[in-house]
């Protein structure tokens, strides 16, 4: 991004507090140096300053008074030269030609056609400039040595002659065409020894040249044909008529004209030609009117003027002949409140005040925001006193820090002035010891640090003084670095330590202990042993000025970026004296919203920089789609960029919360740091973040959609028909998924778990048709990429089964067994098989017991589970009886002919053809015969098991035949013992299940427990589950042997159960007409609640109401209940008590709608004279009084940005549901403006913006 960045200086000193506001304007992007260019405003004469000017020439206008003369001044400490026109309109200052500068212009002369000519003693040129332009007319005098003064003489017949006095001991005259040679020149051996300045005067015999030997304490005056002296007069000395340095010369015209001659020792003489002193026109001093270190004299001969260069006092003085001083131009030091003299050290605070270390003065100074000047201490040696203050700082309390540099010490007072704590036990090298100490700077925690120039060191304090460590060195390149030439460090906003390291010409960055961060090098790293003085903004920009004697001063910015290392940088002043200029930077020091403070020792005063920096910062991002859902989510910020001002936080919010800062360039530790904003709730979120730079300017907020979905979808997978079926089968899938939606269906085949087809595409229901036994399965994703699986199994089988027959005559009786086959087994394996044995109806079994003997018939078939019918196949069987011969038992039976029984006497019944005898055998022992009957009883001795046998014969003796049969039985004739949990004597608690536990001990075994409540019917069951209230439980059991025990009774209580309902979702401003989804858990005692209704309420007049909203949980207890309202509201999710369950309730969340706030509505076209009704709507009805809305304003710039304007205040108008806002507007500036509506919170809406913006163009 193109930034225009203006710079504005305003000069504070030079005798009273004065401000020249200049704007320098470049164009270019913050890290190249744009060019820059001066324009004044407001001058005057008091406000033009001089560091020391040496030479003084007027551009000859006989018309014109002195005072209206424009005057050229030369200043070889700011290396210019600078024209000031009678209303203090500025030539220059210029600095040079071109890419080559002045070194050191000590003198200046000019003629009649409009040119000045300069003396550069450093280049050891004379460059002939245009007096309006500055532009370069000659470079003369290839060859000379040191020239100081020169003058221009026009001569008879039109030759323009130039006279150099150089410094070597000669002085050289030029002719106009002369450019690169020497000229003539005059050494007059013996005679001149140092010649300060010359002065071509025309007499009647000649011209003269008038010469100032400083070293010999002399006025030479010689013949300019033929080189000869002609006078040669002075004595060494400070009384009257004696000359102590004579530096300028001028003669009044005629051949008897006064000689004026400026003297070192601070007065101004007059002598005739031959060298008797007349009388002082001027004497020594810094009043008006007075002199100090008079240089160079220009004399208006027509007019009777005279000025006089003053190198001490920093000024040029205009007299008349009488010596009264008419007219001041420029100024140097002061000693008035608002004037300074060398000042040093600079500090300003968060109000705008200046504080200023007046070094020269020995005194403090603090100029508020509005002007007034605070003085603080005096010279001297006690309490409250200084000798040369060098650095300043202020802490967050508004205490001063000053470090007393000559008194080494470091002195503390109040923001009044007044003093309160000395530091600093003399000079030394020991703790609390200082050896001029200079730079001084103060970190959020109140420790001091302090530069302690002599003794190479920084050294700390505590808060209260004590000495807290010091530091001499620093790790850099794996070498230690020495603190030499540290004259001034700053503390950063995150309270690291930056130092102005002269000697190694770079800045460094240490922590609080003196531990090295980082560093980059000045622009002028080859410049080491400079003076410099630094401050950090609270974007970590580094400002810094560089300067001294002998070397261009500079004033230049760079970003403290790690990483960016020793690029950046950009430079806003040049060397010079004029404004914006300066000759010896001394400190810098930032103020509020981009005020640059500069401090120039040799000018004697204070410029002021103004960066200007309009454009807001831009933050970039990374981070979520904002059509996209995810399962979580957020946006990662980057490091803001911005132009002069600098970045110094980054705002967040997410869902209308309070802005939060998530990034701080106090904190910053990397060149592009990233700060991750995340959310992980259920819907959609907004997240809006601004950055705000240095100067208050703020990112217009940005806004970015955050979908999160954190639930699976659901999804139900129908096959119809279910099981096995010799017809077709259609799959097919429901899914839902009320956050992202369901994305894609896919499904696939599978068998036994093999993978057989797909996945591919779900459409539609998908038909079978072949036969298969196959699993269906459906994978489901919604939009945030969660899946759910379901399947289901599709069976078709349209194969008859084929039985094959095994015959079992292992037993006493032959059995028939069934094994399908032929039907697959990876199919359906076993169906159910038939039986028809002869004539009789057929049986499903899986066998058939062939009791009679004799020939049978049996058919059989297997039905299998899809439905397939085998045909009927038969088998012929011969039973065979148990015999003695041909004497068998056709049947045979104890009981009902099962094992167990409960009485010790059984029934038998037998058909036993011709038999007139029968016995039991029982365990082996055998009882007596009897006759036969096929109905008896047989009585057993105990409990517990018998092998019967049954013997018959068909005779009463012994030779008769017999036959037999037996049965296996056992008796048990003691019913079970059943124990049941409701016997403990507590109460239960619903679904808490009642259980039985019966026992047989060794008998039978259980085979049946029943239960009733009551006293009503009998139900079977292990346990069961009773609803709340008070029961009579009863319960018994039975065993396999037919023993029914006797029913046992107790009183139970049974609770309703409890239950819980969490609330996952949490407070949330959301936009207007959207919904917002409240979700969690139903549980009991930890279980997941299935099915259960959930409803939604809302808090009215401190009571709760139920919504229309309601939910069902699913099989783990979650619900999802969709909200849509268009008030503030505080909710909750409730579960209803009912007949089994007791009532619950969530925690309460508020969900704050934004009013929908429509774009403000103005004509497109407005005069800037008149006022226009702008007006919009909100939505709901609104309730925030009578000024609910404001309008803010912004206004299209040169460089195509928008500044804001600020807002008025919107009237509203209710209507049944909604409002309309309007407010008359006058925008008063031509050009594109546009408007913005923001609803104010209300009591039942969130602030809001509206959607977008009205453009309107004023003429």
């Amino acid at each position: 991004m193109t930034r225009t960045q203006s710079v504005i200086a305003r000069t504070i000193g030079v005798l009273a507090l004065a401000l020249l506001t200049l704007c320098i304007a470049a164009a270019g992007s913050y890290a190249a140096q744009g060019s820059l260019s001066y324009q004044a405003v407001l001058p005057s004469s008091h406000s033009i300053a001089f560091s020391a000017p040496t030479g003084v020439a007027y551009l000859p206008n006989g018309s014109l008074a002195a005072t209206e003369q424009v005057v050229f001044v030369a200043d070889p400490v700011t290396r210019s030269v600078m024209g000031v026109e009678a209303d203090g309109t500025l030539r220059g200052p210029w600095t040079g030609v071109g890419a080559e500068k002045f070194v050191e212009p000590t003198d200046v002369a000019t003629d009649i056609s409009g040119h000045i000519y300069v003396a550069d003693k450093g280049r050891a040129y004379i460059y002939k400039l245009d007096a309006t332009t500055g532009a370069l007319i000659e470079k003369l005098g290839s060859g000379l040595v040191s020239p100081v003064g020169i003058d221009w003489q026009y001569s008879a017949g039109g030759a323009h002659n130039i006279y150099v006095a150089c410094a070597g001991g000669k002085v050289v005259r030029l002719s106009h065409q002369a450019d690169t040679s020497t000229g003539f020149a005059y050494t007059l051996a013996g005679t001149l020894q140092s010649p300060a300045d010359v002065d071509a005067h025309l007499t009647s015999g000649g011209l003269q040249l008038w010469v100032t030997d400083t070293s010999a304490n002399k006025v030479v005056c010689i013949d300019a044909l033929s080189g000869s002296a002609l006078y040669s007069w002075g004595t060494a000395g400070t009384g009257a008529g004696q000359l102590s340095g004579p530096m300028g010369v001028a003669v009044r015209d005629g051949d008897t004209g006064h000689v004026v001659v400026s003297d070192g020792g601070g007065r101004v003489q007059r002598f005739t030609q031959a060298g008797v002193y007349q009388d002082t026109l001027v004497s020594a001093g810094v009043a008006v009117g007075q002199v100090m270190q008079p240089q160079r004299i220009a004399l208006d001969i027509a007019n009777d003027w005279m000025w006089i260069a003053e190198k001490g006092a920093g000024r040029v003085q205009v007299f008349n002949s009488l010596g009264d001083s008419k007219r001041v131009i420029g100024g140097g030091p002061g000693t008035a409140p608002g004037t300074f003299s060398a000042p040093r050290g600079l500090a300003a605070d968060a109000a705008g005040a200046l504080y200023v270390a007046d070094t020269g003065n020995n005194r403090v100074q603090r100029i508020d925001a509005s002007g007034m000047v605070l003085v603080i201490g005096s010279e001297g040696t006690g309490d409250g006193q200084c000798r040369a203050p060098t650095g300043i700082a202020i802490d967050r309390d508004g205490a001063i820090y000053v470090s007393d540099t000559l008194n080494n010490r470091i002195q503390k007072f109040s923001s009044d002035g007044t003093h309160l704590a000395t530091w600093g036990s003399g000079p030394g090298s020991g703790p609390n010891q200082f050896n001029e100490p200079k730079g001084i700077a103060v970190d959020s925690r109140g420790y001091i640090y302090v530069a302690d120039y002599g003794n190479n060191r920084i050294q700390v304090l505590a808060p209260n003084g004590d000495p807290a460590g010091s530091f001499t060195g620093y790790e850099y390149n794996s070498a230690t670095q020495p603190l030499w030439w540290l004259s001034d460090l700053a503390v950063g906003p995150d309270d690291s330590l930056y130092l102005y390291d002269g000697w190694g010409a770079r800045i460094v960055q240490l922590d609080a202990s003196g531990g090295f961060m980082s560093a980059f090098f000045t622009p002028n790293p080859t410049l080491y042993g400079r003076y410099g003085g630094l401050d950090v903004s609270r974007s970590r920009t580094v400002y810094a000025v560089e300067s001294d004697p002998g070397w261009d001063p500079t004033v230049w910015v760079k970003p403290w970026l790690p990483g960016l290392g020793d690029a950046g940088y950009h430079s806003f002043a040049d060397a010079g004296g004029g404004p914006g200029q300066l000759a010896q930077a001394g400190d810098i020091a930032l103020g509020p919203l981009g005020t640059v403070w500069v401090s120039d020792m040799a000018l004697h005063r204070i410029e002021c920089y103004q960066l200007e920096d309009h454009q807001p910062p831009f933050t970039n991002w990374v981070g979520t789609d904002p059509g996209s859902w995810y399962t979580s989510g957020g946006v990662t910020l980057l490091r803001p960029t911005d132009g002069p001002a600098g970045p110094i936080a980054t705002w967040v919010s997410v869902d209308g919360a309070a802005p939060s800062v998530i990034w701080s360039a106090s904190e910053e530790a990397t060149a592009n740091p990233t700060r991750s904003v995340a959310v992980s709730d259920e819907g959609t979120h907004t997240v809006e973040f601004w950055a705000v730079d240095d100067f208050g300017n703020q990112e217009e907020t940005n806004t970015v959609l955050v979908k999160i979905d954190k639930y699976f979808p659901e999804a139900t997978a129908t096959i119809s028909p279910t099981g096995w079926t010799t017809g077709t089968v259609e799959a097919s899938v429901v899914a839902t998924d009320s956050g992202a939606g369901v994305a894609s269906i896919v499904y696939s085949t599978n068998s036994n778990g093999a993978p057989l087809s797909g996945p591919v595409p779900y459409t539609g229901p998908v038909t079978f048709t072949e036969e298969s036994n196959i699993g269906v399965r459906f994978d489901v994703t919604d939009g945030a990429g969660k899946s759910v699986m379901v399947s289901g199994l599709v069976q078709i089988d349209r194969t008859p089964p084929v039985t094959l027959l095994w015959l079992d005559e292992s037993g006493d009786v032959p059995w028939l067994w069934g094994i399908v086959t032929g039907d697959g087994s990876e199919k359906n394996g076993e169906g159910v098989t038939w039986w028809r044995v002869d004539s009789a109806l057929p049986v499903a079994a899986p066998y058939v017991e062939l009791l009679t003997p004799g020939p049978h018939t049996v058919g059989y078939w297997t039905v299998d589970p899809a439905g397939n019918v085998e045909s009927e196949q038969t088998t012929e069987v011969a039973v065979v009886g148990r015999t003695g011969g041909d004497f068998v038992v056709e049947s045979f039976q104890i009981g009902d002919g099962g094992y167990w029984f409960n009485s010790r006497t059984v029934s038998v019944a037998s058909d036993v053809p011709s038999a007139l005898q029968m016995r039991f055998i029982v365990n082996g022992e055998e009882g007596a015969w009897q006759p036969y009957a096929e109905s008896c009883e047989l009585t057993l001795a105990d409990d517990g098991g018998f092998d019967v046998v049954a013997q018959f014969r068909n005779g009463t003796d012994e030779s008769a035949d017999v036959c037999e049969d037996s049965r296996a039985v056992a008796i048990d004739t003691i019913p079970p013992v059943t124990t049941s949990n409701a016997q403990e004597g507590r109460d239960f608690t619903y679904p808490e299940p009642f259980t039985f536990v019966p026992d047989d001990g060794d008998g039978s075994g259980p085979a049946m427990t029943e239960y009733r409540l009551n006293g009503g019917a009998w139900a079977m069951g292990s346990s069961t589950v009773v609803a709340p209230g008070t029961h009579t439980l009863g319960w018994r059991s039975r065993d396999l042997a037919g023993n029914i025990e006797s029913e046992q009774t107790t009183s139970v209580t049974v609770l309703k159960a409890p239950m819980s309902v969490s609330l996952t979702s949490k407070s949330a401003t959301i936009s207007y007409g959207a919904s917002y989804v409240l979700s969690g858990r139903l549980t009991s005692d930890g279980v997941p609640q299935t099915s259960m209704r959930v409803v939604v309420q809302y808090l009215s007049a401190g009571v709760w109401k139920d919504t229309s909203v309601s939910a069902y949980t699913d099989v783990n207890g979650n619900y999802r209940a969709t909200i849509k309202y268009s008030s503030k509201h505080t909710y909750r999710v409730s579960f209803p008590a009912d007949a089994y369950h007791l009532g619950a309730t969530s925690t309460s969340i508020v969900v704050t709608p934004r009013a929908y706030v429509g774009t403000p509505k103005a004509p497109t076209t407005m005069s800037r004279t008149k006022y226009y009704t702008v007006y919009g709507y909100l939505k709901p009805r609104h309730t925030q009084g009578t000024y609910p809305v404001r309008i803010y304003k912004w206004r299209k710039t040169a460089s195509g940005s928008w500044k804001s304007e600020g807002y008025v205040k919107a009237k509203a108008s209710n209507y049944s549901s909604y409002s309309k806002y309007s407010r008359a507007v006058r925008l008063t500036t031509r050009g594109t403006w546009r408007l913005r509506a923001y609803s104010l919170t209300d009591s039942l809406h969130a602030g809001s913006w509206s959607s977008g913006y009205d453009y309107v163009k004023v003429k």
